[in-house]
């Protein structure tokens, strides 16, 4: 509890929210400032990956976790040791609705070629971004003024959604995904809006989905 009291008492930055997202899916860290002193694998396969810390903490998970520490590293305390989360806004990955084709198909929507999909909650009843009325009056509209008005609102809105990417084996049943949705609704700034994915790249390097790949979009 104290973890996750830290990272909403500091703030919603994109570690925060991964972290307390990882602590919530009980994946493990530091609970207090401390160094790394091991990190090892069995070597099998699937592999099972051990790590020690100086203040007496040891994990031992398996694959497809993998660790994201290295032996001598020095860590503050409630860092995480694990990947299994991801966090990706258009700050820390610009663009980031646009690096996955064949994801917008795979959950059916109606703009499955548009990678601006994630912003639908914005559109009006035209399949335009809305604009709050505000061009309601404009009489003779063109297709490229309604265009250019889609662009601009388009690149306002980007700024409020950032995408939760989860490895599926950590979302071990419904509590824990109502857990993990609650969490994301007391940590995120008020004016954004996330969408909690799982079955995604890791987060090394973010690459386009192969198609025989199943994404699901749980929020």
């Amino acid at each position: 509890m104290a973890g996750l009291f830290s990272v909403l008492w500091t703030g919603s930055s994109v570690k925060n929210i991964e972290n307390g997202a990882k602590i919530i899916l009980g994946l493990p860290f530091a609970i207090t400032p401390t160094t790394v002193l091991t990190v090892t694998d069995d070597g099998g396969a699937p592999a099972n990956h051990t790590i020690t810390l100086t203040n007496g903490q040891e994990f031992v998970f398996q694959d497809p976790i993998k660790p994201i520490v290295d032996a001598g590293e020095v860590l503050a305390r409630y860092a995480a040791l694990t990947d299994g989360v991801q966090v990706l806004d258009d700050v820390n990955f610009p663009e980031w609705y646009t690096k996955f084709p064949g994801f917008y198909q795979s959950i059916g929507v109606v703009h499955a070629t548009d990678p601006t999909w994630v912003f639908s909650g914005y559109w009006d009843d035209c399949g335009f971004l809305d604009d709050g009325g505000i061009f309601d009056l404009e009489t003779g509209i063109t297709d490229a003024r309604l265009n250019e008005i889609n662009s601009r609102l388009y690149k306002s809105f980007k700024h409020h959604m950032f995408l939760v990417l989860v490895n599926s084996t950590l979302l071990k049943d419904n509590q824990v995904i109502s857990d993990l949705v609650n969490f994301l609704e007391n940590i995120k700034p008020s004016w954004t809006e996330f969408l909690l994915v799982t079955e995604v790249p890791t987060i090394q390097d973010i690459q386009p989905v192969p198609s025989d790949s199943v994404m699901i979009t749980l929020f």
